[in-house]
């Protein structure tokens, strides 16, 4: 298989390795940090054993990949939360504790502007009310 080079800024956006979906671009191409407006990409420089990615001398070459948000909290249960103690000379991390990942919900904007809306609602229609009570007690 020939290799070929790819420029995904050109379109802007970046597809999700799960479920294909656009993942868009933060900033512009000519930065060197592609961040992800809905979505988050990885790299790997290899892994020992791999037979499908381990370049030997590898320290200029990556794999990158794009997950979307969607699929992160879908597939949060297969995700774990690492974190490494890079402490010492050796150069390698150890493991310091690995937990489940606990995705941030999903936040429908639409749904909670239509509650914020009604709540609203219900604080008006019940300052409405005190004042015309007030008001009969005046009057």
């Amino acid at each position: 298989m020939e290799s070929q080079v790819t420029e995904p800024y050109e379109h802007g956006s970046m597809p999700c390795i799960a479920c294909n979906a656009d993942c868009e671009f933060l900033s512009p191409p000519e930065e060197s940090v592609w961040p992800m407006v809905d979505g988050t990409q990885f790299e790997a420089t290899g892994n020992y054993g791999s037979t499908a990615y381990d370049p030997i001398g590898g320290e200029n070459s990556c794999l990158q990949v794009t997950v979307c948000n969607d699929c992160i909290r879908n597939y949060q249960h297969r995700i774990h939360f690492i974190r490494w103690d890079t402490g010492g000379d050796s150069g390698y991390k150890k493991l310091q504790s690995r937990e489940t990942f606990d995705a941030p919900p999903h936040v429908d904007e639409e749904a909670e502007e239509a509650k914020s809306q009604s709540v609203f609602k219900k604080i008006k229609a019940g300052l409405e009310e005190a004042i015309e009570w007030e008001q009969r007690d005046i009057g």
